[in-house]
């Protein structure tokens, strides 16, 4: 009896070690599981790495957030394969990536007016495997062009409702003889709206434009603002 016992422990071992090593290699990560980025203060720009599905079936990719540390302003909002989300959420789950495509983790990197290093780690597993691998993102915000672009005081501009439905109103309480540049733009840095404008109250209509997270950037007197937007129909 205890050589049997045995023998299907044994045997039962080997299934979780062969099980192990098919998970992972179900799938690769290019270009690299580590995202380092020097990038000019008060910029967005998003960054990915592709996971790469090498076997014939359809994956199922989940993440964990096990790091978030984000100071001075610049932080990072998560993306799982096109669905942004507002920072990093703790858990959740990637669209399936059907056999010989591809998913991909990635994020909007934010800096702010400070020269700071921001880092965020997400681990990807697959299917119910509580073993996969850790995407680092790093992300130093550095005075890289020489010329700072300070953040426009919070009280000097106002932006309602959020979330918006129909209408998003800008109230700028700037003095200047430029016009401002005010434009908005989805979680994949399409613009879907601009206008420039020298009066200090601005609407933006939202017919069309579709539920989601946008980012509204305003620029006057080489002052930039970057606020992010709801739009819940």
């Amino acid at each position: 009896m205890n050589t049997y016992r045995n023998f299907i422990k044994y045997f039962l071992l080997v299934l979780v070690v062969l099980f192990a090593n098919i998970s992972s290699a179900q799938y690769t990560i290019t270009p690299s599981d580590t995202i380092e980025v020097y990038q000019n203060f008060n910029t967005l720009n998003y960054y990915k790495v592709n996971i790469n599905n090498i076997t014939s079936d359809t994956l199922h990719m989940h993440w964990k957030s096990i790091q978030y540390d984000t100071i001075g302003g610049t932080y990072f909002d998560f993306c799982a394969s096109g669905i942004c989300y507002t920072g990093f959420p703790f858990s959740g789950s990637f669209p399936l990536i059907a056999p010989g495509t591809f998913g991909w983790a990635g994020a909007h990197f934010y800096t702010g007016s400070v020269p700071v290093t921001s880092t965020a780690k997400v681990t990807l597993t697959e299917g119910l495997s509580e073993t996969g691998v850790t995407i680092t993102f790093i992300l130093h915000a550095a005075n890289t062009t020489g010329i700072e672009n300070n953040h426009l005081s919070e009280n000097l501009i106002s932006v309602y409702p959020n979330p918006a439905k129909d209408n998003l109103t800008v109230k700028l309480d700037i003095k200047s003889t430029r016009e401002t540049s005010i434009s908005l733009y989805n979680v994949f840095g399409e613009l879907v709206y601009s206008t420039t404008t020298k009066i200090s109250l601005t609407d933006i209509p939202l017919k069309g434009i579709g539920e989601g997270l946008y980012f509204l950037n305003i620029l006057t007197d080489k002052k930039k603002y970057v606020k992010k937007i709801i739009v819940k129909k």
